[in-house]
């Protein structure tokens, strides 16, 4: 996984304004230093747990419906145990996952942007 360099906006009390690296030490134009600091830890934990949690629903999701197609092969007929995987894996990516990110993405928007941007 590659590292993103997030930047954070920043704003002077003399007005001055801009985007910065989080960590990184500012010296505004007026003479004025601070360190550009990011959001609260409270806040990347809900993120992190919000985008554990859309991780295992699809994948709980997909061996469900992988587990619910392949229960039949084993009391009827074996003859489509290659085919059964892959039409549910296809019934998945169809159905389940569109909803999923859907919901994911309802729930990253209910978000503040300033918490979710980059």
């Amino acid at each position: 996984m590659r590292h993103v360099e997030r930047l954070v906006s920043i704003a002077c009390d003399c007005g001055a304004s801009g985007e910065a690296p989080i960590g990184a030490l500012i010296e505004c134009e007026c003479g004025r230093s601070f360190t550009a600091e990011g959001p609260p830890a409270e806040h990347v934990a809900a993120i992190a747990a919000l985008e554990r949690r859309h991780l295992v629903l699809q994948i709980v999701s997909l061996v469900a419906l992988i587990g619910l197609c392949a229960l039949p092969l084993v009391v009827l007929d074996r003859s489509a145990a290659l085919l059964v995987p892959v039409a549910a894996i296809a019934v998945w990516f169809a159905t389940v996952r569109p909803h999923l990110q859907r919901r994911h993405r309802q729930a990253i928007s209910a978000l503040p942007d300033w918490l979710v941007a980059g």
